[in-house]
């Protein structure tokens, strides 16, 4: 754990926004929020352009 030349991969873990102890559900929830958010956006500009837009 002191070397760290020899694990350079644990500054990048660092950076990332769940513990690394988590694992993958960290990663499967910060996905799932990404998605949600992913489609509201999706949905919102579909009102928005919806009377713009002939059907």
């Amino acid at each position: 754990m002191t070397d760290s030349a020899s694990q350079p991969d644990d500054r990048d873990l660092a950076i990332l926004p769940w513990p690394t102890a988590k694992g993958l559900r960290g990663a499967l929830q910060w996905l799932g929020i990404a998605l949600l958010v992913a489609l509201a956006l999706f949905v919102i500009t579909g009102f928005l352009l919806l009377p713009v837009v002939p059907v």
